[in-house]
């Protein structure tokens, strides 16, 4: 992981944890790296009906896709990737292309403790920890 206080401002998102296409990632046991998967794979319950009939069916297309992500170590929380990084933009879907009303990037930030360090959202108390930002865009 990074320490942002020490990434220069400028830096690019998405970078701390590369993109890899999922034809060489696969059997290539390549660590620390993220690619593409097929969300027809995953099966969800189908119809109102499923306590009856127990279907599943494949899932429709993704609503967004992944366009970066990165893994800072901090001393602190990190509530906003934008003090860090500069953001994938250009990645994005133009909002002229979007169908509905979304932002045009969402960012999760998973904030992870690490042991003994004190890291919620409901204390005031801040301690050592990592934060696993990912950035999508609409599909």
């Amino acid at each position: 992981p990074v320490r942002p206080p020490s990434l220069p401002t400028g830096r690019p998102a998405g970078h701390s944890v590369p993109y890899i296409p999922a034809d060489q990632a696969l059997g290539n046991h390549t660590e620390h790296c993220w690619t593409d998967c097929d969300d027809s794979v995953i099966h969800v319950r189908a119809g109102p009906d499923y306590k009856i009939h127990k279907k599943k069916a494949p899932t429709k297309p993704a609503l967004f896709q992944t366009i970066g992500a990165d893994l800072f170590e901090a001393n602190k929380r990190l509530d906003d990737s934008r003090l860090y990084v500069d953001l994938p933009f250009d990645k994005c879907v133009p909002a002229s292309d979007v169908a509905w009303p979304v932002p045009r990037m969402l960012i999760f930030n998973f904030q992870l403790p690490k042991p003994g360090g004190m890291y919620s959202a409901l204390s005031s108390k801040d301690g050592t920890g990592y934060n696993f930002f990912v950035y999508y865009t609409p599909s």
